[in-house]
């Protein structure tokens, strides 16, 4: 009889017991002693709460489905899963499968009918255990936390982490560049743009590593309470739950009066004065902005390269043109100009329009070029979601060296857990990101009834005394999902009723 082998180490600390080679012995003498043959082993390294993430269980399910084993080895329904529902999800498919599962160290066997409350006993048990263990991690590091221990994976820009001690110490090299931060902000007027460009002007690392001074990077500065010297930690805390996905948990706002907040913890690189001063001072700017009347193509125009909106400028070209917000903001440092006029972009759409139904004497061609078209956006919408899987792949690789680590006792229970917590934060981020163009393509499987909106649209469009720009404007955002940019003064235009 074919006989496989799962063997699964959690990403929390494991007795001896429980690591994969015995879990190997374990599986291998009960083969033997039942007179089967081990033909196939699903190893992996994961939490076993969370299905989806796991690669070996899923590799597992298809070969059952492909007939390749007849018995399953599992030590005991701790490995197979700590979630009451998934391990019961996982024993009924291979139940509907014909494939028998046995979990020597519960006494369970399948072909045993009367086993099946043992089953969801064990898993019950498994369950509470996991709840047990992360909650006992979670104290642990809260009770860290209030000994004045920073229990983050990377220290706040312009300190170092003290490894041995766990506590912040000012980075002589970058310490004074959050001081001139608050400086520039405070008492010179600058504003987060301006503080941005003028570190990139000076070749300043941001805080990734990267050479881009964002302005949510400076702004994230101005609002971290480390640089007082209080440390503010369990900001946000991980839920039971699981996002929709099903991979990844959701993360929860703490309420400040349950957060750990501990004064003068380390050095402070600016006071408290200062920052209380820089927070009402964000938020009077915040109340003072004034919502002006949008440009024509506001929200509609973006720079091809950096992807950020283009700004219309009225005294640039004569007759006004648009210029890359990026470049506006953070000068060359960041992204080229990409100038282009006003007049040519409603010249190049009203001629990309033209070209789509002139000479066109039957529906047939226009199918033909809305299929054309749709192929081409398909095209980028799946090189874009090939692009986050290969991020999203990176992240687990990244994980899993850390894994490595924490086996070779080199990193910490708590070490291990934050860069989880920042894993899947990330992971959740592009998950979110590949929905919405899941979204976008599913949004354009109505064909026939999107064609014949945007037929009706485009009358419209050529029917319009363009000089009329409330109109125009209205129009065109019905008309156009968005409008890429090139250096080149090249344009790509998304139509939003083309699929």
């Amino acid at each position: 009889m074919k006989a496989a082998l799962y063997a699964r180490v959690s990403t929390h600390r494991e007795e001896q017991k429980n690591s994969l080679h015995n879990q190997d012995l374990i599986a291998q003498k009960l083969a033997t002693d039942m007179g089967m043959t081990i033909e196939r082993k699903y190893i992996e390294s994961v939490s076993g709460r969370v299905l989806k993430n796991r690669k070996a269980i899923q590799e597992l399910l298809k070969d059952a489905r492909n007939g390749v084993f007849e018995v399953l080895i599992v030590k005991s329904v701790s490995r197979l899963s700590r979630d009451l529902v998934k391990s019961k999800e996982i024993a009924n498919q291979l139940e509907r499968l014909g494939v028998r599962l046995i979990m020597p160290e519960d006494h369970y066997d399948s072909d045993d009918s009367d086993n099946t409350f043992n089953f969801n006993l064990m898993a019950l048990f498994a369950e509470h255990e996991s709840v047990k263990m992360s909650e006992k991690i979670k104290l642990g590091i809260r009770a860290s936390a209030r000994e004045g221990n920073f229990t983050g994976s990377v220290a706040p820009f312009g300190y170092r982490l003290i490894e041995k001690s766990k506590r912040l110490e000012i980075d002589e090299e970058t310490g004074p560049f959050v001081q001139e931060i608050f400086n520039l902000y405070l008492y010179n007027g600058w504003g987060m743009s301006k503080i941005g460009n003028y570190l990139m002007e000076n070749n300043i690392k941001a805080p990734g590593g990267g050479n881009r001074w964002h302005q949510n990077t400076v702004s994230g500065i101005l609002k971290n309470p480390h640089y007082t010297g209080m440390l503010v930690q369990h900001r946000t805390s991980t839920s039971k739950f699981l996002a929709e996905s099903e991979s990844y948990r959701l993360r929860n706002s703490v309420e400040e009066n349950n957060q750990v907040s501990i004064e003068n913890a380390h050095p402070p690189l600016i006071s408290h004065k200062q920052f209380q001063e820089v927070q009402n001072l964000i938020e009077s700017k915040k109340q003072n902005r004034s919502n002006g009347k949008e440009s024509l193509f506001a929200h509609i125009a973006f720079c091809a390269d950096c992807g950020i909106g283009m700004n219309y400028k009225a005294d640039r070209r004569k007759k006004g043109a648009y210029v890359c917000g990026g470049y506006v903001k953070h000068t060359k440092k960041f992204c080229s100009s990409h100038i282009i006029e006003e007049a040519k972009l409603i010249e190049t759409i009203s001629q990309d329009v033209s070209s789509m139904v002139e000479g066109q004497h039957n529906r047939n061609a226009f199918y033909d070029l809305a299929k054309m078209k749709a192929s081409a956006l398909q095209t980028t919408i799946n090189q874009q979601i090939t692009i986050l899987d290969k991020e999203y792949k990176s992240l687990d690789d990244d994980f899993e060296y850390y894994v490595s680590l924490h086996k070779k006792d080199l990193c910490t229970d708590v070490q291990l857990l934050n860069k989880n917590t920042d894993i899947q934060t990330q992971q959740s981020e592009i998950l979110e990101r590949k929905m919405e163009l899941e979204r976008e393509k599913e949004q354009k499987k109505d064909m026939e009834a999107n064609i014949h909106a945007f037929e009706r649209i485009i009358d419209r469009f050529l029917k319009l005394d363009i000089r009329d720009k409330d109109i125009l404007k209205s129009v065109l955002r019905q008309l156009i999902d968005k409008i890429l940019v090139y250096e080149n003064q090249e344009i790509v235009i998304h139509y939003k009723f083309l699929p």
